[in-house]
């Protein structure tokens, strides 16, 4: 009795590792509805019309195009009123271009940054005389 158990353990793990269907459960036939709290910010997020575009709006798309969400969205004037949403699940996420703070940190999980900003200077290659005005002693 106590090999039959055993066995029937063995295959019940090597199912569920292999996935067999019954043992997956079925997904739903409703797509799972998003709202996302953007912002116009060219260019992350743009706005014409009905219709959106921008680099934040394509990376958006294509994680609910593969994890069949339909998404919907807010439109804000501030990050401020955008996590405002976000805390009031007014919104179930919000993107363009929201810098990762200590403080916003604290109350929001936030993705890898996707971009990294600041100034930004360049001098030509193999330059060996100092700039005028001198950027280094």
């Amino acid at each position: 009795m106590k090999a039959i158990r055993s066995l029937a353990i063995v295959v019940w793990l090597v199912a569920a590792i292999a996935g067999v269907p019954f043992f997956v459960p079925s997904a739903s036939a409703e797509q799972k509805a998003l709202t996302v709290a953007v912002r116009n910010l060219s260019p992350f997020v743009m706005t014409d019309g009905n219709l959106k575009s921008g680099f934040t709006i394509d990376i958006i798309e294509e994680i609910a195009k593969r994890n069949d969400w339909k998404l919907s969205y807010a439109d804000f004037p501030s990050v401020a009123e955008q996590l405002k949403a976000l805390a009031e699940k007014r919104a179930d996420f919000a993107a363009a271009a929201i810098s990762v703070t200590a403080e916003r940190s604290r109350n929001f999980d936030f993705t890898q940054p996707i971009m990294s900003g600041g100034p930004q200077i360049m001098i030509p290659a193999g330059t060996g005389e100092p700039t005028t005005p001198g950027l280094v002693d």
